[in-house]
């Protein structure tokens, strides 16, 4: 019974050994030189999309800022028709925000 157990043991032993020691061939090397490649193309895709991400999340803090401020010029001409003063007022009230809400941007 002690033979099956070493039989068995050999069987799943020596290929894994063998792969270990097994000699780089070309097409081998081609195999890692391609997955290498393969490599460093998906790196600087995660990199790429990283910095798409980076760009649109500026880009929708920009457009909620202009929206806003759009709203705001709004608010000032339906609340201050008649008075210029007010109404200049109100409209310098909301570029500053604007700004500061462009500060902000990511």
């Amino acid at each position: 019974m002690k033979y099956p157990a070493i039989g068995l043991a050999l069987f799943i032993a020596v290929p894994a050994l063998y792969a270990e020691t097994a000699p780089d061939t070309p097409a081998v090397d081609e195999l890692k030189a391609r997955h290498q490649s393969i490599q460093r193309e998906l790196e600087q895709s995660a990199k790429e999309r990283q910095q798409q991400r980076r760009r649109l999340e500026q880009l929708q803090q920009q457009l909620d800022c202009h929206w806003t401020l759009i709203q705001d010029y709004q608010n000032c001409d339906e609340r201050h028709q008649g008075n210029a003063q007010a109404h200049a007022s109100c409209t310098r009230q909301a570029r500053q925000r604007a700004e500061a809400c462009a500060a902000e941007a990511p």
